[in-house]
C-alpha cells in the first residue's frame, strides 16, 4: 500500500508538469507556427516525459520494501511503537532465538491495534498534488474559450508533430503568380499575390535578387474578407530572383523563383536577293 501512494502521488504530479509543458509548448506554436523541426523537437520532449512518468510509476509499484524498513516508517509516525515493532520482527526471524527472544516474540504486539495504516498517507501532498493537476488542466483548456479552434490545433500540433495539421490562421495566400517562373532577361516582371483574411492584416512581399540584398516592400493592408489582389512591379529583370508574398498571420509562405533567358540574337544574316519580274 505504501508503494501504491507513493506511486499514485508521483503520478498525479508528473501529469500535472506533462499538462502545464503541453500549455506552454501550445502557446509557443500558436505565437510562432514551428515548422517540422520545431514540432518535432516538442513533440519528442512530451512524449519522452509521458514515456519516463509510465516508467517511474511502474518502478515505484514493484519495488518492495523491507519488513523493517517499513517497520522503522511506521515507528516514525506512531512513536508510542517506541521500536517494539523493528524488534519484534528481528526477534522472530531470529534463528538462534534464546529464552529471552522468545518471551519477547511470544509477548505480541499489543501496540499495533494503535495503528492505523491510512495515516501513513500524505493526504495533504495528495490533496497540493491534485491542485496543481487542476490548475494544470484550467490552464490548457481555458484558451479554447477565446482562442477556439486555434487553440486545439496547437495543441495536436505540439502533442502530435507526425500528424499534417497547419495551423490556423486568420489570412491565407491563396496563389501568387508567375510563381516559378522563366523571364526575358531585362525585361520588366509583375508579382502578384490572391489574398484573403481579417481586414488590416498587411500584405509584403519580400525580393532577393541573386546579385542584391533583399529588400521587402509593403504592398498595402486588407480591406474586407473578401479575396484581394496585391502587386509588385520589377522594372528589369537581369538575373535570377527569389520572392515570397507575406501576409498578416499567414503560415510562412514557400519561395517562387523567376529565371532569366537571354533575348533573342542573330548570329549572321544571310540574304538572297531577287528582283521582281517587271525589272526583267
Amino acid at each position: 500500500r505504501l508503494a501504491g501512494w507513493r506511486a499514485q502521488l508521483d503520478l498525479v504530479r508528473c501529469a500535472a508538469g506533462l499538462l502545464l509543458a503541453l500549455a506552454v509548448f501550445a502557446l509557443a506554436d500558436y505565437l510562432s507556427q514551428y515548422g517540422a523541426v520545431g514540432r518535432w523537437v516538442l513533440g519528442l520532449l512530451i512524449w519522452a516525459a509521458a514515456g519516463t512518468t509510465i516508467w517511474w510509476v511502474q518502478r515505484l509499484r514493484s519495488r518492495r520494501s523491507t519488513p523493517q524498513a517499513v517497520a522503522a516508517r511506521i515507528e516514525k509516525a506512531f512513536p508510542k511503537l517506541d521500536n517494539h515493532l523493528i524488534n519484534y520482527l528481528q526477534f522472530a526471524s531470529a534463528s538462534d532465538a534464546s529464552a529471552f527472544t522468545e518471551a519477547y516474540v511470544n509477548r505480541g504486539l499489543p501496540e499495533w491495534s494503535e495503528v492505523k495504516v491510512d495515516v501513513l498517507r500524505d493526504r495533504q501532498a495528495d490533496q497540493r498534488a491534485r491542485r496543481i493537476l487542476a490548475g494544470a488542466a484550467v490552464l490548457l483548456l481555458v484558451p479554447l474559450l477565446f482562442l477556439g479552434r486555434s487553440w486545439a490545433v496547437a495543441i495536436v500540433r505540439v502533442a502530435f508533430p507526425f500528424a499534417d495539421v497547419p495551423p490556423v490562421t486568420l489570412t491565407h495566400v491563396l496563389k501568387v503568380e508567375p510563381g516559378d517562373a522563366t523571364v526575358l532577361q531585362g525585361a520588366p516582371a509583375v508579382l502578384s499575390a490572391t489574398v484573403q483574411g481579417a481586414p488590416g492584416h498587411r500584405v509584403w512581399v519580400e525580393v532577393a535578387p541573386s546579385d542584391q540584398e533583399p529588400t521587402t516592400y509593403a504592398l498595402g493592408s486588407l480591406t474586407g474578407r473578401t479575396a484581394e489582389v496585391f502587386s509588385h512591379r520589377l522594372a528589369k529583370v537581369n538575373g535570377a530572383v527569389r520572392y515570397r508574398f507575406r501576409a498578416g498571420d499567414a503560415t510562412e509562405p514557400p519561395w517562387h523563383s523567376l529565371t532569366t533567358r537571354p533575348p533573342l540574337a542573330f548570329k549572321a544574316v544571310r540574304a538572297t536577293v531577287v528582283p521582281p519580274d517587271y525589272m526583267n
